[in-house]
């Protein structure tokens, strides 16, 4: 109810809110203009009209707290009024005022607001008072959520209703009502049930008795599947692209599978637009078909770079990639650093097999040079690493390593050492995991090989044949070793 208020004393301990609106920009732009006139009576008669127009009305809210303040002030159009406003227009937005702030607390659960409202009119502006007492909320007395139909016990759909807030003795909130009817049809969307509604969606309020019933019957209707996939690219195979879907036609739809496709796909260095589309679903069939439109990536990639550092003086680096050597998906890649310190020459072919995403043999090979000036080293390395998937998104490596090392101490003490075909190596990986995401990766390794080094007098080698094995983990890595003479 509305009232006019007492005369407000002459100074109050606290005031609301005051929303005023800004008007700096425009002012010191009719300044300008004034000024470049060069008319004395003209910028005069201006800075009177722009302070009487750009001022804004005291618009107070008094009562209420965060968040019924603000979502108060939010409904409210007074605010947007200057001092000069037409009066006619002042009063038809001050008459409609404590409805916009009953529906604005309405919305969030409270139903028996009491409002004292006042305009004043004073020199050269006007003023608004409102005294609100919003009372007591609306609690949830009863909440009546049920799913039927193919959805009725799936998990995604119990924890959706889960999360709302809108359950016995919580404050009813309208947005929070709405939210959950939206994550509901949302969900459903995104799994295939594309004929989802409600039978029943309400709320029930008894604003005398401090209650609402909450009723919400939601019918997802039948699942509907992928239909069919029109693929459209001619860049790679189309059967080694389609190995990275991980779905075909006749299976449940599922958006979160689309989402990954995207991903695995523009992840994979071949393609520079990934665009996949479901199409209107087939009500008959009950099947959504896609269309999945790919553009190529440049296949050849080139990198070059020079600098200077006390360590290894002048340096060069170059490197050449090419992500698409052929339809089957081949891939290759050459390094090559030069300094005086240290160069190196690295070589890579990478063959993708089964499933594209987990599944490659990588072939690689190199030489390093190290040279100080009491120091030599020269090594040639080949390798072959096989990557395979393994249950629960663990990925298997395995590794054959070839090393071969010459060098030189102190330009006397000669050495030697090589790793003929001896290096095993077994990784598993888990998606997701801590591990995966921080970098560290858990792992074992087994290795054996021969080794000859100087004695510690620099007479003659001693053949040294090793073991070791290591295992790794998300902690500091432990190695045992074994050796014998």
């Amino acid at each position: 109810m509305a009232g006019r208020l007492p005369p407000m004393p002459a100074a109050e301990p606290a005031v609301a809110p005051v929303r005023r609106r800004p008007g700096q920009g425009g002012f010191r732009a009719r300044m300008a203009v004034a000024s470049r006139a060069g008319g004395t009576l003209l910028y005069a008669l201006l800075i009177m009209a722009v302070c009487t127009s750009e001022l804004a009305a005291a618009v107070r809210v008094e009562g209420l707290e965060e968040p019924l303040l603000a979502n108060a002030l939010a409904h409210l159009a007074l605010d947007d009024e200057p001092c000069d406003a037409p009066p006619w227009r002042v009063r038809q937005r001050f008459s409609g005022a404590p409805d916009r702030i009953r529906a604005a607390l309405q919305a969030l659960g409270y139903y028996e607001v009491a409002i004292a409202s006042e305009l004043t009119w004073g020199d050269g502006c006007w003023s608004v008072r409102f005294d609100v007492v919003p009372g007591e909320p609306v609690k949830v007395r009863h909440a009546d959520y049920t799913i039927s139909g193919e959805a009725r016990g799936d998990t995604l759909f119990e924890a959706a209703l889960s999360r709302t807030q809108l359950l016995p003795g919580a404050t009813l909130r309208h947005d929070v009502y709405e939210q959950t009817k939206r994550d509901l049809l949302d969900l459903a969307k995104a799994k295939g049930y594309a004929d989802a509604a409600f039978a029943a969606s309400r709320l029930d309020v008894y604003p005398a008795e401090g209650a609402t019933d909450v009723t919400l019957h939601f019918e997802p209707g039948p699942r509907y599947r992928f239909g069919e996939i029109d693929l459209r690219q001619d860049i790679l195979d189309d059967e080694l692209v389609r190995r990275y879907f991980g779905f075909g036609s006749g299976d449940p739809y599922d958006a979160d599978k689309l989402v990954g496709l995207h991903n695995d796909l523009a992840a994979s260095g071949y393609f520079r637009q990934v665009d996949i589309r479901s199409l209107r679903p087939h009500s008959a069939t009950r099947e959504i078909a896609l269309r999945v439109a790919l553009e190529p990536r440049p296949s050849i990639r080139r990198t070059f770079g020079v600098g200077l550092s006390t360590d290894t003086g002048f340096r060069v680096r170059m490197g050449r990639m090419n992500t698409r050597r052929n339809l089957r998906g081949h891939q290759s890649s050459l390094d090559l650093r030069l300094s005086p310190v240290d160069s190196e020459l690295a070589m890579a072919y990478r063959l993708p097999y089964g499933d594209p995403r987990a599944e490659s043999l990588d072939l690689q090979t190199g030489a390093t040079r190290v040279t100080t000036g009491t120091f030599r080293r020269e090594s040639f390395e080949f390798g072959l690493r096989r990557l395979a998937p393994r249950r629960h998104g663990w990925r298997r490596v395995l590794l054959v390593d070839n090393r071969a090392t010459t060098g030189l101490f102190s330009k006397t003490r000669p050495f030697r050492s090589s790793w003929p075909a001896t290096c095993l190596r077994r990784t598993s990986l888990r998606r997701g995991s801590r591990a995966w995401r921080s970098g560290r990766r858990p792992s074992c390794d087994w290795m054996a090989g021969h080794i000859s080094m100087p004695t510690s007098r620099g007479a003659g080698r001693v053949p040294d044949r090793v073991f070791s094995a290591t295992a790794c983990s998300t902690v500091p890595c432990q190695v045992w070793r074994c050796a014998s003479n």
